[in-house]
Parts: C-alpha cells; sequence; structure tokens
C-alpha cells in the first residue's frame, strides 16, 4: 500500500479496486459490475466525486489506447456515474494536440 492510500477512506479504496476489476475483466464481468455497483453504494457524495475524475482519467487513458468506450460501459453500470465522470472529464486540463477527453458515445435504447 503506497502513502497516498493510507490517507483515503477504505470503501474508497475498495471502490477504486472494484471498478478497475471491472474494467480490466475478461471472464466473470458480471460478478465484477456487481461489486462495482456494490462498493458505490458505500461511497459519500464527495467520495462518488472522486470515483467520477479517477474515472474520467481512466476514460482519458483509454481514449489515448483506442480502447471501447468508458462512457458506454458506465452507462450500462450506473447512469449517474457515468453522468458525473462525464462532467469531471469536461473539468480536466485539455491536452495539446489529440483531445483525448473522456466522451460518452450515445447508445441507442430504441427498441
Amino acid at each position: 500500500m503506497t502513502a497516498a492510500e493510507l490517507v483515503l477512506n477504505p470503501a474508497y479504496r475498495h471502490a477504486q479496486r472494484s471498478f478497475a476489476a471491472w474494467l480490466d475483466a475478461a471472464d466473470g464481468v458480471r460478478r465484477h459490475a456487481f461489486s462495482a455497483r456494490a462498493a458505490l453504494r458505500a461511497l459519500s457524495a464527495v467520495e462518488r466525486s472522486r470515483l467520477a475524475r479517477w474515472l474520467a482519467w481512466l476514460g482519458v487513458s483509454e481514449a489515448l489506447r483506442d480502447k471501447l468506450p468508458l462512457g458506454e460501459r458506465l452507462l450500462h453500470l450506473d447512469a449517474a456515474l457515468a453522468r458525473a465522470v462525464m462532467a469531471a472529464s469536461r473539468r480536466l486540463p485539455q491536452r495539446s494536440g489529440r483531445d483525448a477527453r473522456f466522451e460518452m458515445t450515445p447508445v441507442n435504447r430504441a427498441g
């Protein structure tokens, strides 16, 4: 455990680890999604905001590596968190050249 992790609330650290496992999962995606949702419920509003900013930075990283959009995956997991991540992403500093800030891909829910 790093020194920075020592000052984080255990519930927040658990949520970060749960979301990281969900994002990286090749197998057991539903199990990881359930764990991430449960961890999210344990967070305060301030911690949810911090998690949204952390996920926004992950979205930038994934966009630079041309991975499946994080926004689309988050919409399926928790729409409120997806909106918070999008808002946090708009507050991140812009990079020169290719702008890889997080953007949500619209999901067609017509049925």
